[in-house]
Order: C-alpha cells, then structure tokens, then sequence
C-alpha cells in the first residue's frame, strides 16, 4: 500500500476513534464507589466554575489543604509534588493534582492562584474551592476529618487520595510520614 493511502487510512481511523469510539467511552456510566457522583458547583484558582465530573478521563491524585496553613498543608503540597515528580513527563501528561481547600472563606480565587503561582505549580494542577456542604461531602467521601479551631485555622487529616479515571478512590496515604511508593506505583499502572 502507498504512503498515501496510509496516511489517509490513518487519518479515517482517527477521525472514527474521535467520532465513535471516545465518545461512546466518554459516555460509560460511572462506578457506583464513584466520587464524581458528588453534585455541587466547584472553582478553581483562575476562577472556573466545574463539577467534579469533569475530572473524570486522568487519574487524579488529590490532597485536602487550605492555602494559609504554613506547616502541615504546606508538607502535604510537597509530597503530592514529589509524586508528581517520579513520574515521566509523558506519564505527567496523564495525571491532574487536585488541591482542595477546607477554608471556604479565606481561599478565594486570588489566594488559590496566589499559592499556586508561590508554589510553582503547574498547569496540571487544579486548586478547588467550595461552599462549606460540598467540601463537608467530598471530605466525608474521602475519609478526611477537619474541624475549625479558630478563624481560618484548621485541625485536620493528613491524606493523599489517587482516585481512578473515573473517579474511584484506589489508593490513599493517610499520615506526613507515610511513604507514597504504593500510591505511586499505583497511579503508574492506572496511565
């Protein structure tokens, strides 16, 4: 066959793939254990509005801060970067890093991007803020326990989730002196 006629064959089959194929996966329902069941209205550091669906398609690996804690959010965002780090850059590609902040007062749009920016995180990473129920319900799905001990400062569990592509949390690291190997690993075999 000639390089033209493989091209144009190539060229078909990714039109199909974009036309039949991705489409009719995009639109498998989601897993029972799915976090992406969880309704509500959702923004990021640049001010976007989302559902937590549109997460679904890359495996997410996600921590519960608040930008003003100075000890153990901060810890918690330099692990989630490590990881992030020990993958290839084509693997990174893959992957979205999900803050999400318990302080629903003080992380306004200016102060996610803010931290973002002072934390130099990339354009993989999506820094969410919320009304108090919708982060009180994604907490309680993920398991992290946080209360409000004082204007703006939080007691709270230290907790890396991987939730699958579709979102089903697979893994978790549940302490700052945890090693992350597992969840790792198994953010790996999920790309």
């Amino acid at each position: 066959m000639n390089k033209v006629k493989k091209s144009w064959l190539g060229l078909w089959a990714l039109i199909l793939n974009s036309l039949i194929i991705s489409p009719l996966y995009a639109s498998e329902p989601l897993p029972d254990m799915s976090v992406y069941h969880l309704e509500g209205e959702w923004t990021n550091q640049e001010g976007k509005s989302l559902s937590l669906q549109e997460l679904a398609g890359k495996p997410v690996v996600a921590a519960m801060v608040y930008t003003s804690c100075v000890h153990t959010c901060s810890m918690m965002t330099t692990k989630v970067l490590d990881i992030q780090k020990q993958l290839k850059a084509r693997q990174q590609e893959g992957v979205i890093y999900a803050l999400i902040t318990f302080d629903s007062k003080g992380d306004t749009v200016s102060a996610l991007n803010d931290y973002k920016m002072k934390r130099k995180l990339d354009n993989h990473w999506q820094l969410l803020r919320a009304d108090d129920s919708n982060i009180r319900r994604l907490a309680g799905v993920l398991g992290v326990n946080y209360k409000e001990v004082a204007e703006g400062e939080f007691s709270h569990s230290n907790i890396i989730s991987l939730l699958d592509k579709k979102g089903v949390l697979v893994s978790q690291v549940n302490g700052l002196n945890k090693s992350t190997a597992a969840l790792t690993e198994k953010l790996v075999s999920l790309l």
